[in-house]
Order: structure tokens, then sequence, then C-alpha cells
């Protein structure tokens, strides 16, 4: 019984380090009518959002999310929002393609 101890005591530590997501006030940048716009994703309103965790972060359904090594196909499609991310989990770039 006493080695279970130990183990509860770890698993408590470590999730006080998880990522809580943070909604953000007002409507999502990307339903935003107001919002400035890269193309048709919306890519231009969602931009402040670089170099922040992906782990704190939702996007919209549909968002393309690559990371290193992910393959990605080559269709261009204005309305779809990627965004490319780091191996730390940081993201690097948000684009309409």
């Amino acid at each position: 019984m006493k080695p279970i101890i130990p183990a509860l005591v770890a698993a408590l530590a470590l999730s006080a380090c998880m990522f809580i997501p943070v909604p953000l006030p007002g409507p999502a940048p990307w339903q935003d009518p107001a919002a400035p716009r890269t193309g048709m994703c919306g890519a231009a309103s969602v931009q402040q959002f670089v170099g922040q965790p992906l782990a704190v972060l939702a996007f919209p359904a549909g968002t393309r999310i690559i990371t290193p090594g992910t393959p990605v196909t080559e269709d261009f499609s204005d309305a779809r929002l990627n965004v490319d991310v780091d191996a730390t989990g940081l993201v690097t770039r948000i684009w309409c393609g």
C-alpha cells in the first residue's frame, strides 16, 4: 500500500503543470465580420497567436495543424486556416491555403 502514496503524490504534482485553454472574450476572430482578413480563412485576424503555445489555443473545426514531419497536401484552399507549429509546440505561422 505504501508504494501507491508516492505515485499519487507524483501524479498530483504533474497535473498542476497542465495547460488550461483560456476562452477569448467576444466572438472568435474568424467569426467576427469586422476582423481584418487575408484570404477567406481570416488568418490576418489571428496573427496575435503566433508565438503562443498551441495547447492553450482553440481554432475552428477544419483548421489544419501542421507539426514538423506532418505530410501536407499541396491542394490550395483559400478558406482553410493552416497553423504551423514547431517541435516545442509553439505556433510559428498562421496562413490560408
